[in-house]
C-alpha cells in the first residue's frame, strides 16, 4: 500500500488521503453460468482503530477514472450495501 497524496483542506482541517492499492481476491468466480462478462467484487475496509474520534469516510477518486463508452458511467452501484 502506497500513499499518493494528502491534502490539508477545510476550516476544520480535514485531511484528505489517496492510497494506491493491490489486492489478490482468493475466491473462486465461476464465469461460466452467467452470459455477461460482469465482474463483481465487494470490498470491505476497516479503520485500525474504531476508538479514535475522527470521521472516516472512504471516497473513491472518480477523477482517476477512464470514460466508459460515450457516456461517463463510473460510479458508486446504487445497491452497494454501506456498513
Amino acid at each position: 500500500m502506497e500513499k499518493i497524496y494528502e491534502v490539508t483542506n477545510g476550516r476544520r482541517g480535514h485531511v484528505l488521503k489517496g492510497w494506491y492499492f493491490d489486492v489478490t481476491v482468493r475466491q473462486y468466480f465461476d464465469y461460466s453460468k452467467y452470459p455477461l462478462d460482469f465482474h463483481s467484487v465487494w470490498l470491505r475496509i476497516w479503520p485500525k482503530n474504531f476508538l479514535y474520534d475522527d470521521i472516516l469516510f472512504p471516497v473513491p477518486d472518480f477523477d482517476s477514472y477512464k470514460p466508459v463508452g460515450e457516456k461517463n458511467q463510473s460510479g458508486e452501484a446504487k445497491s452497494l450495501p454501506m456498513v
